[in-house]
């Protein structure tokens, strides 16, 4: 949002990589150095104090890992489309907080969607929003079969192609319309 605003994305337009790919490996070291600094720290400390669940078995951890790698595509991705909505307008962050509130509810970052009533489940599993949160809880605590597994990842896929797709469709269009210095 802010390099359309300060006009910092023609540079970044000029670079030897695609724009998407330009801003996913930005986001590849951002996440990773949350993942070791915050989220492992925070799993160590816990472990420390308290008696958590962990993975039971190779195979439940490589899940967990791909599942989570999945989820951070689709994250990004959702977050990269929602920025794009600086393109239309001089202040996008109005749509941005909308749209990540929307997410933290409808992913089970709140409050986990078994939770929920079976119809605002339901609801959530025509977004992206639960296969990125809430589809690594499940495979973490070992409460996805092989079959779902199967499924789960499938759906992450899926997702990840349909928000790159309008990304790309929708950078597109805000190229198009892009003014920077009046030229």
């Amino acid at each position: 949002m802010d390099s359309v605003y300060t006009g910092a994305v023609s540079s970044d337009m000029l670079k030897p990589m695609n724009y998407f790919n330009f801003w996913l490996a930005q986001d590849t070291g951002r996440a990773f150095a949350s993942f070791l600094l915050r989220g492992l720290t925070i799993m160590i400390s816990y472990a420390i104090l308290f008696d958590i669940s962990v993975p039971s078995s190779a195979e439940q951890w490589l899940a967990f890992v791909v599942v989570l790698l999945l989820s951070w595509l689709i994250s990004f991705s959702w977050r990269f489309l929602v920025n794009l909505a600086a393109f239309w307008t001089p202040n996008a962050l109005g749509i941005g907080r909308l749209a990540f509130i929307l997410s933290w509810f409808m992913s089970g970052f709140f409050m986990p969607l078994r939770f929920l009533p079976a119809w605002f489940v339901k609801l959530c599993y025509l977004t992206p929003f639960p296969y990125t949160i809430n589809a690594v809880v499940e495979v973490y605590l070992g409460l996805i079969d092989a079959q779902a597994l199967m499924g789960l990842i499938l759906a992450q896929l899926t997702w990840i192609l349909m928000l790159v797709l309008v990304s790309m469709v929708t950078l597109r269009a805000g190229v198009r319309r892009l003014v920077i210095l009046g030229g």
